[in-house]
């Protein structure tokens, strides 16, 4: 501060015609050179001489260098004497170190000299930004923040209030880790400019530090428990908290003083904690109780299901420690044992069945579907039998539909697969005679309906000859069959019938000849097949000749015919009419000179060569020998 002791400004006088001078003392009570904008203080002087009326005197103050070319008016006051101006350094100015004060006159006008002493005028700090993180929980960490502190060098904070008048250093942030209720309180915060000490507005903020609850007691009720049973938690605390905090095991968590545990499981057991909790602050201990729980076993089921009706149904169940089982199901079934087997088991049998068991005075119950699964409806099986060798067979069935879904495949006698469809046989054979089988399947569960068939014999009739007759001469017929006791019926033109095996026509005619058949039958079956008749006509001249004659069954027939033709011939053996040997073979002009090799090795004997030629039949006799 500015410190004058007695300073005397001689005022010089205004007015040209005044000539005695007149002087006014005054003195600057305050005693620093540094000073705040917009302080005020008060100037006091003295004066001498004499001053008009109405005069007034008007401290001034320079520039930031000490010039008064442009002095700025800071303060006046009216008066003739000695008395004292209320000055005030205005918040326009620049901040500097290098201003001046001086004193004016206005009746007479003068001008004192300026007072000697440089003033520095310093800016007001700008009021401090504070926050902080109360309300906080006692012995927790508490944070002031200045957030504009220490912006400079030349700043310091002061923050008063509470408990505690502390000075923030720069950086603008107190924290204290311990928390007590002490620096609970409103804090006045005020920003002072190092040399000038110029203060800013004050701030004002409030810290809370709310109180710890009291620390809780605990207890659970039942303890121990049974798996699956209801828990009640308690807490209570003198005074009353608001609110608790628990926590226990498998993740357990309540903000609640009574908290019910529905359906406590096995990992439930274990510590339970509690803190009393009130304005969000814990207290600094906790209580716990133990919970005992007692598991219910857990069972491992072992079972055949699903089965097929009739059989075995079993199941079992097992778990360690002492326990005691009890067994219900369908129909009222019950078993006190831990396995379980039901003979001749029917689908009725299916359902839930309910494992009751108990361990240390706790009940369980566990369950497991059991199913009997049920056979196909039967199926009646028809056949087209007995039936005839070679005949269609036809099998057909008659099924109830079962619900589900039902597989079918049929079975030949011999194991062969004859597909889903009801089967059809053509031209049966003896060897497929025998039990033909349906097996119907419903999820694995099948059932076997069969029907036998039989097979008959049909004859093999055989004649495989044809028959030449000479006109008017007798012709036998023959027969054979692989069974013996066939019965035979022949047929043919003109009426011809016979029941025997090997009839006989008495007298050939152009109407005897043609195809004749002959059916045999055994056991109601039948079989046929059939031949032919021819007739010859004779001449009485012998058209050709056989050379050698006689032979081993390799000769020449030669001859004379009318005109180039194609020629028949027939063997027989002398006295039958069964051929032999046939053949059809070209003149060669009106000359016939083949060569004959007959099949076979026929016996020695007499045959008959018949040949047709020229529309006739001609004869020519014949041996064969070896």
């Amino acid at each position: 501060m500015l410190r004058l002791a007695a300073l005397t400004i001689l005022l010089i006088n205004a007015w040209l015609c005044q000539t005695r001078a007149q002087t006014a003392t005054f003195d600057l009570p305050f005693k620093d050179t540094v000073v705040c904008h917009g302080k005020t203080v008060t100037l006091p002087f003295t004066t001498n001489g004499i001053f008009q009326s109405g005069n007034v005197f008007t401290a001034q103050l320079s520039d930031v260098n000490g010039s008064f070319i442009s002095p700025i008016d800071i303060g006046s006051d009216t008066a003739t004497t000695s008395d004292y101006i209320t000055i005030t350094f205005p918040h326009g100015v620049s901040a500097g170190k290098g201003y001046r004060i001086r004193l004016a006159s206005s009746m007479p006008m003068m001008i004192s000299p300026d007072n000697g002493v440089d003033i520095k005028i310093e800016y007001i700090p700008l009021p401090p930004v504070v926050s902080n993180n109360s309300p906080v929980c006692e012995h927790d960490t508490l944070e002031v923040i200045v957030l504009n502190a220490g912006t400079t060098q030349t700043d310091s904070i002061m923050w008063v209030g509470g408990m505690y008048t502390i000075p923030v250093e720069v950086g603008g942030k107190l924290t204290y880790n311990d928390a007590s209720l002490g620096f609970s309180g409103t804090y006045h915060i005020t920003r002072y400019g190092l040399e000038s000490k110029c203060a800013s507005p004050t701030t004002t903020t409030t810290i809370y530090v709310q109180p710890l609850p009291p620390k809780p007691v605990v207890s659970a009720t039942p303890t121990p428990v049974c798996e699956g049973a209801a828990v009640q938690l308690t807490a209570t605390s003198n005074p009353a908290a608001s609110g608790y905090a628990w926590n226990g095991p498998g993740g357990f968590v309540s903000a609640v003083q009574y908290p019910y545990i529905q359906n406590i499981k096995a990992i439930g057991q274990g510590w339970y904690k509690a803190y009393s909790v009130e304005n969000g602050c814990y207290s600094s201990r906790y209580d716990s109780v133990w919970m005992d729980v007692i598991p219910v076993p857990k069972l491992t089921f072992t079972t055949n299901s699903p089965l097929c009706e009739g059989g075995d149904l079993q199941a079992s169940a097992s778990d360690t420690g002492n326990i005691s089982y009890t067994w219900t199901g369908p129909n009222g079934f019950q078993v006190s044992d831990s396995a379980i087997r039901i003979t001749n088991a029917q689908p009725s049998f299916s359902g839930t069945y309910y494992l009751h068991t108990v361990r240390n005075g706790c009940n369980g119950i566990d369950s497991i579907n059991l199913r009997v699964k049920p056979y196909p409806y039967p199926t009646v099986l028809n056949a087209n039998s007995p039936i005839c060798e070679g005949d269609t067979l036809f099998i057909s069935s008659v099924q109830v539909l079962h619900p589900g879904i039902v597989t079918n495949e049929f079975f030949a006698p011999n194991g062969a697969s004859l597909g889903a469809g009801k089967p059809v046989v053509p031209n049966v054979a003896i060897a497929q005679a025998g039990k033909y089988m349906l097996i119907t399947d419903i999820e694995g569960c099948s059932r076997k309906d069969s029907v036998n068939v039989v097979v008959k014999p049909t004859p093999v009739v055989t004649t495989n000859r044809e028959f030449i007759g000479t006109v008017q001469t007798a012709v036998q017929l023959s027969a054979n069959s692989n069974i013996p006791g066939t019965g035979f019926r022949w047929s043919g033109p003109n009426g011809f019938s016979s029941n025997e095996q090997n009839p006989t026509i008495p007298r050939v005619t152009e109407r005897n000849k043609g195809v004749y058949t002959v059916t045999g039958t055994f056991d109601g079956c039948s079989s046929d097949t059939s031949t032919e008749v021819g007739v010859w006509y004779l001449t009485d001249y012998t058209l050709f000749q056989v050379d050698p004659n006689p032979n081993n069954g390799t000769f020449y027939l030669t001859g004379r015919v009318m005109k180039q033709q194609a020629i028949e011939i027939a063997i027989f053996h002398a006295g039958s009419s069964i051929v032999l040997y046939k053949d059809k073979f070209e003149s060669n002009g009106k000359l016939v000179d083949t060569k004959i090799t007959l099949p076979g090795h026929l016996a020695p004997g007499e045959y008959i060569l018949k040949a047709r030629a020229d529309g006739e039949a001609h004869g020519v006799k014949f041996l064969i020998m070896h």
